[in-house]
């Protein structure tokens, strides 16, 4: 069939397979770069709210520890003055980082992490009234505020919440994860397909032209 072809028509039909071939491959290869980056933004996302979480817990236990040191620390001024400005800190840097979690924060987390600002807003109020109190009263007068029924719902109540975003993350971010590793292994497979395509047609492209 290609014998009966004049020279001009070969030479036209050579040149669209080598020019069609390698357009397929690289718009085929560009689909499986795109999937391969939108599954690890999403993984990166899912690592950086199982980070927040460690770094959330980490503070808010350092909040527990400063306003046990608050209650410890009697009439000492200056014993006083270290926890309450320790617990302040703290207090900051969780507020902060709940503002980034919401920020940053992916769907599935969304409205857990919405739950957990209102209880941080409320854990935070909380604290600082009972560091005015140490500071303005007595340590005694913050002891009695700080052992009462609302403090230890909400205390519970930021725990659980804590506790099943760390559930999510235990099991979003190795499964995310998992996804990225697929998508690196077919993206590997796109370029090597994608390489074998191109060889294919030039030597198609070489036999009829012979």
């Amino acid at each position: 069939m290609f014998q009966m072809l004049s020279i001009r028509l070969k030479l036209l039909s050579v040149l669209c397979l080598l020019s069609f071939v390698p357009v397929i491959a690289a718009f085929v290869t560009f689909q499986a770069v795109e999937q391969q980056e939108y599954a690890q933004e999403a993984a990166d996302k899912a690592l950086r709210g199982a980070r927040y979480l460690d770094r959330m817990n980490g503070h808010v236990f350092a909040v527990v520890a400063e306003n046990r040191g608050i209650y410890a620390s009697g009439e000492g001024w200056a014993t006083l003055n270290r926890f309450t400005e320790g617990l302040l800190y703290h207090l900051s840097r969780i507020a902060a980082l709940t503002e980034e979690w919401k920020a940053d924060g992916i769907d599935i987390e969304a409205q857990k992490v919405a739950k957990l600002s209102v209880q941080i807003n409320e854990f935070i109020r909380f604290r600082k009234e009972l560091v005015r109190i140490a500071l303005e009263e007595s340590v005694p007068a913050a002891k009695v505020f700080g052992f009462n029924e609302p403090n230890l719902k909400n205390r519970q109540s930021l725990n659980q919440s804590l506790k099943e975003l760390a559930e999510i993350y235990d099991k979003l971010v190795p499964e995310r994860q998992a996804i990225v590793n697929k998508m690196q292994q077919r993206l590997y497979i796109t370029i090597i397909g994608s390489v074998v395509l191109c060889l294919l047609s030039l030597v198609g492209g070489a036999i009829i032209l012979r």
